[in-house]
């Protein structure tokens, strides 16, 4: 054969093969929708989730634009991270329909921070009922240990009347269910497949882009998508490592928290903690997989915390599907529905 045809043959399979390729996952891709699959170049037609998720047809509390936006008053103000920034999925929204309680929510990758709630001028002038800091699990420590370093003096945990059950009000709000996106315009549908080809060219070969991992579960009904067996998380959920002193750490930083939150002898002060995906999940996980131990049982045994763990826990136990969404490191339209309730029970029973 002739040199100069044998090398055009090569540099020809060299362009044609990746541009069928790229022709192949363009026609067949699903719409990106998780955060997990997006940075980990994951299939939406292996992690997507298939059964309708559940909003309200209006958000039932406000999130905060500005700290103008705090201008009246509130029962229950929330600074939490993006497990409580859905203004129509959120948990808040459960908070509301099955409570009646006002509720304003400040979003910490906002920049908003305690000091600017607790120094407004509608805290102080009509101090809420609850004031409730959320965070998800894995960054919860972090969060903590910089309160610790606040120069808030630390008070006596003396106990605070809070609203009897007797004065909540259950009012249903409409809602809608929603089926995951399954049309994308050519030109983002080529964009995600160039994405997710180069997130993931490596995977075959056992070697991953080091963002997510999947691990094996033990049951198959969890999940309503494509591959329900797999559990795909953040890496980050794998790094938790902590000590005594991580803990103490913590600890003063949630009753530092506390103390400046109810110096005005009105207001509750609540840490709501969700949990990791991994942690929900972890009585699950196939029993060859090393186990990563959860900090939230550490920080219970010093500090009176809503045990979400526990009712998730429960909640998978029998079944419950898509509690946290297969392609995300976020719970599911469920998920907030029975964290909401489970604070609900904490706060008022």
């Amino acid at each position: 054969m002739d040199l100069f045809i044998f090398y055009n043959r090569i540099v020809v399979t060299l362009i044609v093969l990746p541009v069928i390729l790229l022709i192949g996952v363009t026609v067949t891709l699903q719409p990106l929708d998780g955060d997990l699959t997006r940075i980990g170049g994951h299939s939406e037609g292996r992690f997507g989730w298939n059964k309708p998720q559940v909003l309200f047809e209006k958000s039932q509390f406000l999130v905060a634009k500005s700290i103008g936006d705090y201008n009246r008053e509130f029962d229950v103000v929330v600074l939490g991270d993006s497990f409580s920034a859905h203004s129509t999925k959120g948990w808040e929204n459960y908070l509301v329909e099955h409570t009646g309680l006002s509720v304003i929510m400040f979003y910490m990758a906002d920049g908003y921070t305690l000091s600017d709630i607790t120094n407004s001028e509608a805290y102080n002038i009509h101090p809420p009922k609850l004031l409730i800091y959320e965070s998800v699990e894995r960054l919860a420590f972090s969060r903590l240990h910089e309160l610790s370093h606040k120069s808030w003096p630390l008070s006596a945990n003396k106990e605070l009347s809070g609203l009897p059950s007797e004065a909540l009000v259950y009012r249903v709000q409409a809602k809608k269910r929603i089926n995951r996106r399954n049309s994308l315009g050519l030109e983002q549908r080529f964009s995600e497949a160039v994405s997710l080809i180069d997130k993931s060219k490596f995977r075959r070969l056992g070697r991953d882009n080091g963002k997510t991992m999947v691990f094996p579960l033990v049951r198959s009904d969890l999940f309503s998508s494509g591959d329900p067996s797999s559990l795909l998380v953040v890496m980050d959920d794998t790094k938790k490592v902590f000590s005594d002193n991580d803990v103490k750490q913590a600890v003063l930083g949630v009753n530092k928290a506390r103390s400046a939150v109810e110096a005005n002898g009105h207001t509750r002060f609540f840490l709501m903690i969700f949990p990791d995906k991994l942690t929900a999940y972890s009585s699950f996980l196939d029993p060859a997989v090393k186990q990563v131990s959860s900090f939230i049982p550490a920080l219970a045994a010093h500090y009176p915390l809503l045990r979400l763990d526990k009712s998730f826990e429960v909640e998978l136990q029998q079944g419950a599907k898509d509690l946290y969404l297969p392609n995300d490191t976020h719970t599911g339209s469920y998920g907030h529905e029975v964290a909401a309730l489970s604070l609900i029970d904490f706060v008022f029973h």
